[in-house]
């Protein structure tokens, strides 16, 4: 990985990721992030979906294997690629990555280097908090919530 790569999240991939913990506030949810790697004067990773995969496993399964097969082609079909993971805890106060996140992490990075993952800090998903909710465990990630609308 590039220590100059830059990551960015549309508005579209962060909410995706928000309302997957949100509907699922009281288990595990982990999903992978979908996006293009631009090379140039500075790299980066734009991170333009999120596709939910699990609400109640925890563990490393064949259901992973095929659900990321499943968003392999169609990462493929629409000229993306996965990018990265995300993960919430169901203990509201835990911000860790656990082991088999880690894993998927791993998967992925042997066929991109540049992936991240994200944790989400559940004690942010209130109304009341303007702080954003996910925490960065791999990399640098900038928002980029003015070039993105809701719609995409």
């Amino acid at each position: 990985m590039s220590s100059k790569t830059q990551h960015i999240i549309s508005t579209k991939a962060y909410q995706k990721i928000i309302l997957h913990a949100v509907k699922h506030p009281f288990t595990t949810v982990n999903g992978v992030l979908l996006g293009k790697y631009s090379a140039g004067n500075s790299e980066e990773v734009t991170v333009t979906d999120a596709i939910p995969l699990f609400h109640h496993w925890t563990t490393l399964t064949p259901m992973l294997e095929v659900g990321l097969q499943q968003v392999d082609i169609y990462a493929a079909h629409h000229k993306i690629r996965i990018v990265g993971y995300y993960h919430a805890n169901e203990n509201i106060n835990d911000k860790s990555l656990p082991a088999f996140g880690s894993k998927i992490v791993s998967k992925i990075r042997e066929s991109f280097t540049d992936a991240i993952a994200l944790i989400i800090q559940n004690t942010k998903l209130s109304l009341d908090s303007p702080e954003v909710a996910i925490l960065v465990t791999l990399s640098i990630l900038l928002f980029d919530f003015l070039n993105s609308s809701p719609a995409e």
